[in-house]
């Protein structure tokens, strides 16, 4: 039966089955080579407001998945930064958030902020005062929750 699955003899069916298994790992690391270039193309155009002398970035990223929101954070934050990211991929939000040395010695806890979005979009997150994550399903809310969160950085 694998050999019909695979296309080849009986014989051959283990050949077939590591030569699938190594084809699939390349196309998995291309995919991810991929997904960090426009992780890296979409924190290019993203620009950070200054709220209580730090830097703060709350915004939507479309199709984005949790590890491109991390890849974003880490090429930008700074200790003076506080980064709140949501990604909609599918029908599943993601968030992810990292508060700089700076911002966490002025009070900034992004766990609380991140396990507060993640809530009011209907999902779990949190972690400590300076990374976080979660996620969410309603994400005609996001636009809400961002405001929420900047207003209370204010």
């Amino acid at each position: 039966e694998a050999g019909k699955i695979f296309g080849v003899k009986k014989e051959k069916v283990p050949e077939a089955a590591e030569k699938l298994v190594a084809e699939w790992k390349e196309k998995r690391k291309e995919l991810e080579q991929l997904k960090k270039k426009i992780a890296e193309k979409s924190a290019g155009g993203l620009e950070f407001e200054n709220l209580r002398g730090l830097k703060v970035l709350v915004k939507e990223i479309t199709n984005a998945d949790a590890k491109q929101l991390q890849e974003v954070s880490m090429k930008l934050s700074s200790a003076d930064s506080v980064i709140v990211l949501f990604g909609t991929a599918k029908e599943k939000i993601f968030v992810f958030g990292s508060a700089g040395e700076k911002a966490v010695a002025g009070g900034v806890n992004v766990g609380k902020i991140v396990a507060s979005a993640c809530q009011e979009l209907g999902g779990r997150g949190g972690g400590r005062e300076g990374l976080a994550q979660g996620t969410g399903v309603d994400a005609d809310k996001i636009s809400g929750v961002i405001k929420k969160i900047i207003s209370g950085l204010k």
